[in-house]
C-alpha cells in the first residue's frame, strides 16, 4: 500500500501503521485469520501514535472461517494509543474465539489519546471511550450445540445479530442452546404452511362487534388462527408474515375466506341477523377475476351476500388505486358492502375516501386507543370520524379495551366497535352464547 498501509500476514482488511495521515479507505474488505496460529485477522488495524485524519468508509469484516483455535485480536477496527481524528464510518463486524473466549469486539479504541475519532458506522461488540457516540448498535450472541461447527455457530450468531438490530427492544439478541432463531423459525413456518391447509391447521375465530348507541352484537370479523402442532396457536399476523414470505398469500385468503363464509352459513339461529366481515389482501385484488370468483363462491355457500362486508387495508390498494375502485365496485353490485380497515396509520390518504366505493371506514387500534391520551390525539381521531361520517360512512373502532375508550369515541360520533372490552376472537358456539346473554 502506500503512505503507510501494507499487507500483513495476521491478516487485516486494512492495516494503518504509525504515522500514516490523510488515507481513504473505502470499499468492502473482509479480513481473515490463521486458523492454526491464532494471529490477528482485524478488519482495519490503525497501529500507532500519529495516525490521524485517515477516512474508514467501507464495510470492514474480521472473521473466523473454520478455526476453533486460539484467537488474540480479531476486531472489525482495532485502534491503538494515539489514534486521533479518524473516522470510521460503514458496517464493522468481528468474529470471537469460539473456544478460549477472547475478544470479540467491532472497534476497539484502545489506550491513552485515542480522541477526536468519529464513529458512525455499525459496530458489534463496542468499547467506545472518550469518542464520539456510537450510532445503532446491536450484538447477536449464539451458544454452541452438539455438532456444531465454526460455520453453523457463526450462521445462528449472524441471524441472532440481525434480529437485535431490527428489533425495539434491547440491542442484544442471545439464542441459548436449543433455542431457534427468528429467521429460522418462519422459515420452517413457510414449510409447514403449505401442509397447514391440507391438515385442517388453519381454523376460524370471530371477533364481535357492537353498536354503541345499543351496546348489542351486530356483526363479527373473521380472524384466522394457525393451530401449529409444536408451536401452539400463531395469530393472524404471524400467519400473514409468513404467508407473504413464501409466496402463499393467495392460496391462504381463499382458504379463509372460504372457510369462514361456510362456518357462517352454517350459524345457528342466535345468529341468524349478524353481519360477517371478512379480509381481502393486496394479492386477492390483484387476481384476475378475483370478483366474479368471490362472489360465485358465497352464492355457493348460501350465505346471504347483503349480510357479508369485505374488508381491505390501505396497504393493499396503493399499487393500484382504480383498479382497486372497479373490484370493489363490483363486489358491492353483488351486494356486498366495503370498509377499509386500520386506517389513520401508514399511508392513510384522502384519495381513498374519495375514489373507494365504501361503507365503513375501521379506525386503526392505536388511533382509537390514542382518544384517552393528550388532547392533540382526541383533535386528531375527531378529525378522521368527522370526515368519515361527512362521507356517509359508518365508522367501527378496533382494539378498543376500556369504557374511558368507548366513552369518548362514542361522544365523536363512532357507530360501532369491536375488542377486548366487549371480547376477544371466539369460535361459533361461543359467539352464539355471547348473543344470547346480550338477548337476555
Amino acid at each position: 500500500g502506500e503512505n503507510g498501509t501494507r499487507a500483513v500476514p495476521n491478516g487485516q482488511g486494512v492495516e494503518l501503521l504509525e504515522g500514516s495521515t490523510g488515507n481513504t479507505i473505502g470499499g468492502t474488505t473482509t479480513s481473515t485469520r490463521d486458523v492454526i496460529s491464532g494471529n490477528s485477522g482485524d478488519g482495519v488495524y490503525v497501529n500507532g501514535a500519529g495516525t490521524s485524519g485517515n477516512v474508514v468508509e467501507g464495510d470492514y469484516i474480521g472473521t473466523d472461517p473454520g478455526g476453533l483455535y486460539s484467537l488474540a485480536n480479531n476486531w472489525g477496527v482495532f485502534v491503538t494509543a494515539g489514534a486521533t481524528n479518524n473516522t470510521f464510518g460503514g458496517a464493522t463486524a468481528a468474529a470471537r474465539d469460539l473456544i478460549s473466549g477472547n475478544a470479540w469486539t467491532g472497534l476497539e479504541l484502545n489506550g491513552a489519546g485515542t480522541s477526536g475519532n468519529v464513529v458512525d458506522g455499525d459496530y458489534i461488540g463496542t468499547n467506545v471511550t472518550g469518542n464520539a457516540p456510537l450510532a445503532n448498535p446491536g450484538a447477536g450472541v449464539a451458544i454452541s450445540q452438539p455438532g456444531d461447527d465454526a460455520a453453523a455457530l457463526l450462521r445462528r450468531a449472524s441471524a441472532a445479530l440481525a434480529e437485535a438490530k431490527a428489533a425495539d427492544g434491547p440491542p442484544v439478541r442471545v439464542l441459548e442452546e436449543g433455542a431457534e432463531s427468528e429467521t429460522a423459525r418462519e422459515g420452517r413456518l413457510e414449510v409447514d404452511l403449505r401442509r397447514a391447509l391440507d391438515k385442517g391447521e388453519i381454523e376460524i375465530r370471530f371477533q364481535p362487534q357492537v353498536s354503541i348507541a345499543s351496546d348489542r352484537i351486530v356483526g363479527a370479523e373473521a380472524l384466522a388462527r394457525w393451530r401449529h402442532p409444536q408451536l401452539g396457536e400463531l395469530g393472524a399476523t404471524t400467519l400473514l408474515r409468513v404467508a407473504e414470505r413464501s409466496d402463499y398469500l393467495a392460496q391462504l385468503s381463499d382458504h379463509v375466506q372460504r372457510k369462514a363464509i361456510a362456518a357462517a352459513a352454517a350459524w345457528p339461529a342466535a345468529l341468524a341477523e349478524l353481519r360477517l366481515s371478512v379480509n381481502i389482501t393486496a394479492a386477492d385484488i390483484a387476481r384476475p377475476g378475483f370478483a366474479t370468483q368471490f362472489l360465485a363462491m358465497v352464492r355457493d355457500s348460501g350465505f346471504d351476500p347483503g349480510r357479508l362486508t369485505v374488508e381491505v387495508t390501505e396497504s393493499g390498494l396503493i399499487e393500484d388505486l382504480a383498479g382497486a375502485a372497479a373490484l370493489l365496485a363490483e363486489l358491492r353490485g353483488g351486494g356486498l358492502r366495503v370498509a377499509i380497515d386500520d386506517f389513520g396509520t401508514g399511508y392513510s390518504s384522502l384519495a381513498y375516501l374519495k375514489a373507494l366505493p365504501l361503507d365503513y371506514l375501521k379506525i386503526d387500534k392505536r388511533l382509537a386507543q390514542d382518544i384517552a391520551g393528550s388532547m392533540r390525539d382526541r383533535i386528531v381521531v375527531r378529525g378522521v370520524i368527522d370526515m368519515a361520517r361527512s362521507l356517509g360512512l359508518d365508522v367501527v373502532a378496533e382494539g378498543v379495551e376500556t369504557e374511558a375508550q368507548l366513552t369518548l369515541l362514542a361522544a365523536e360520533g363512532c357507530t360501532l366497535y369491536q375488542g377486548f372490552l366487549c371480547a376477544p376472537p371466539v369460535d361459533s358456539a361461543t359467539l352464539a352464547q355471547l348473543v344470547r346473554d346480550q338477548a337476555g
